[in-house]
């Protein structure tokens, strides 16, 4: 099937898989504006149909890195997954943290930054009170460590 993947160069070719270029983080890229709702949803909705074909061929639990940035696109993906019982990771820092990250990130994987770096959180939603599948991880300079986050994450949805 058609996999979405907005990181994936679009030189990059696979056999089995056709890749499309990420227009939408594209078209705003060094901004640091997030794509609209209307913009995010059949993205999001395609990804939805990829997990589910992935669960169904592998089975068993994992997890997708990608930035959700409001409840309503969580929603969305809730509505989409409701018999996988998907549950969300939400990661809550200052921007500033967020450019110290992307920046150690990008020159330890060799990887080039977009001049001036832009967080990649400006303007995401915060998990609700009321959302007893979105795991609210706060994070600072001083921790917690990327293991710490792991074992959170592994005690709140492990069952």
């Amino acid at each position: 099937g058609t996999r979405f993947t907005p990181d994936v160069p679009p030189h990059i070719q696979d056999i089995s898989d056709v890749y499309l270029k990420g227009l939408i983080r594209g078209a705003r890229a060094g901004t640091g504006e997030l794509p609209t709702f209307e913009e995010t949803k059949p993205l999001l909705e395609a990804m939805c149909d990829d997990i589910r074909a992935e669960f169904a061929r592998l089975g068993g639990t994992f997890a997708i890195p990608f930035g959700i940035g409001s409840r309503a696109l969580r929603d969305v993906v809730r509505a989409r997954l409701a018999d996988l019982k998907p549950c969300f990771v939400v990661l809550q820092g200052s921007d500033e943290l967020n450019v110290k990250w992307l920046v150690e990130r990008a020159a330890r994987n060799n990887e080039p930054l977009p001049e001036p770096v832009q967080p990649r959180t400006k303007g995401f939603e915060p998990a609700g009170a009321d959302e007893p599948d979105a795991l609210a991880v706060e994070l600072t300079e001083d921790g917690p460590t990327p293991q710490a986050i792991a074992a959170k994450v592994f005690s709140a949805f492990m069952r």
